[in-house]
Protein backbone atom coordinates (compact mmCIF):
# COMPACT_ATOMS: atom_id res chain seq x y z
CA UNK A 1 0.00 0.00 0.00
CA UNK A 2 1.06 3.45 -0.70
CA UNK A 3 -0.03 6.85 0.27
CA UNK A 4 -0.09 10.53 -1.16
CA UNK A 5 -0.93 14.12 0.19
CA UNK A 6 -1.90 14.71 -3.04
CA UNK A 7 -2.74 13.78 -6.92
CA UNK A 8 1.33 14.72 -7.67
CA UNK A 9 3.02 12.96 -4.87
CA UNK A 10 0.19 10.07 -5.73
CA UNK A 11 1.81 9.91 -9.65
CA UNK A 12 5.48 10.19 -7.79
CA UNK A 13 4.39 7.30 -5.97
CA UNK A 14 2.56 5.28 -8.55
CA UNK A 15 5.74 5.49 -10.63
CA UNK A 16 7.72 3.50 -7.30
CA UNK A 17 5.39 0.78 -7.65
CA UNK A 18 2.28 0.38 -9.98
CA UNK A 19 -0.71 -0.41 -7.56
CA UNK A 20 -3.92 -2.39 -8.72
CA UNK A 21 -6.18 0.26 -7.52
CA UNK A 22 -6.16 4.20 -7.19
CA UNK A 23 -8.50 5.57 -3.93
CA UNK A 24 -8.77 9.22 -4.24
CA UNK A 25 -9.88 12.17 -2.58
CA UNK A 26 -11.55 14.67 -4.83
CA UNK A 27 -10.80 17.78 -3.13
CA UNK A 28 -6.96 18.00 -2.36
CA UNK A 29 -4.03 20.72 -2.50
CA UNK A 30 -1.53 21.13 -5.69
CA UNK A 31 -3.43 18.51 -7.37
CA UNK A 32 -7.00 17.44 -7.02
CA UNK A 33 -8.93 13.90 -7.94
CA UNK A 34 -10.09 15.13 -11.23
CA UNK A 35 -6.62 16.03 -12.66
CA UNK A 36 -4.83 12.97 -11.00
CA UNK A 37 -7.80 10.96 -13.23
CA UNK A 38 -7.33 12.15 -16.10
CA UNK A 39 -3.57 12.20 -15.85
CA UNK A 40 -4.42 8.33 -15.02
CA UNK A 41 -6.49 7.55 -17.54
CA UNK A 42 -4.41 9.44 -19.96
CA UNK A 43 -1.06 7.48 -19.11
CA UNK A 44 -0.25 4.21 -21.21
CA UNK A 45 1.55 2.63 -18.43
CA UNK A 46 -1.46 2.72 -15.91
CA UNK A 47 -4.21 1.44 -17.93
CA UNK A 48 -5.98 -0.78 -16.28
CA UNK A 49 -5.42 0.72 -13.07
CA UNK A 50 -8.66 0.65 -11.30
CA UNK A 51 -9.91 4.01 -9.62
CA UNK A 52 -12.16 4.69 -6.98
CA UNK A 53 -12.88 7.76 -5.73
CA UNK A 54 -14.13 9.42 -2.39
CA UNK A 55 -15.72 13.15 -1.92
CA UNK A 56 -17.53 15.16 0.89
CA UNK A 57 -19.69 16.82 -2.37
CA UNK A 58 -22.83 15.33 -3.87
CA UNK A 59 -21.43 12.08 -5.79
CA UNK A 60 -24.56 11.47 -7.70
CA UNK A 61 -23.13 14.58 -9.99
CA UNK A 62 -19.46 13.11 -10.07
CA UNK A 63 -20.52 9.60 -10.92
CA UNK A 64 -22.90 11.41 -13.80
CA UNK A 65 -19.45 13.28 -15.03
CA UNK A 66 -17.25 10.39 -14.55
CA UNK A 67 -19.08 6.63 -15.46
CA UNK A 68 -17.26 3.73 -14.80
CA UNK A 69 -15.81 5.36 -11.61
CA UNK A 70 -17.33 4.14 -8.27
CA UNK A 71 -18.05 7.28 -5.50
CA UNK A 72 -17.77 6.85 -2.32
CA UNK A 73 -19.63 9.46 -0.16
CA UNK A 74 -18.00 11.06 2.95
CA UNK A 75 -18.66 10.19 5.45
CA UNK A 76 -18.58 6.58 4.81
CA UNK A 77 -17.92 3.11 6.85
CA UNK A 78 -15.40 0.95 6.15
CA UNK A 79 -17.68 -2.34 5.60
CA UNK A 80 -18.63 0.16 2.38
CA UNK A 81 -15.06 1.04 1.31
CA UNK A 82 -13.89 -2.67 1.44
CA UNK A 83 -16.68 -3.61 -0.58
CA UNK A 84 -15.99 -1.10 -2.66
CA UNK A 85 -12.13 -2.52 -3.03
CA UNK A 86 -13.03 -5.81 -3.13
CA UNK A 87 -15.59 -5.00 -6.53
CA UNK A 88 -12.52 -3.22 -7.70
CA UNK A 89 -10.18 -5.64 -7.72
CA UNK A 90 -12.33 -8.69 -8.57
CA UNK A 91 -13.18 -6.86 -11.84
CA UNK A 92 -9.30 -7.14 -12.31
CA UNK A 93 -8.93 -10.82 -11.81
CA UNK A 94 -11.61 -11.17 -14.15
CA UNK A 95 -9.70 -9.92 -16.54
Amino acid sequence: MLTASHGREALARMSELRPDLVLTDWMMPVMDGPALIKHIRTEPEWKGVSLLGMSAVDVAALRAEYPGIPFLQKPFDIPALMKQVRKALDGKRAL
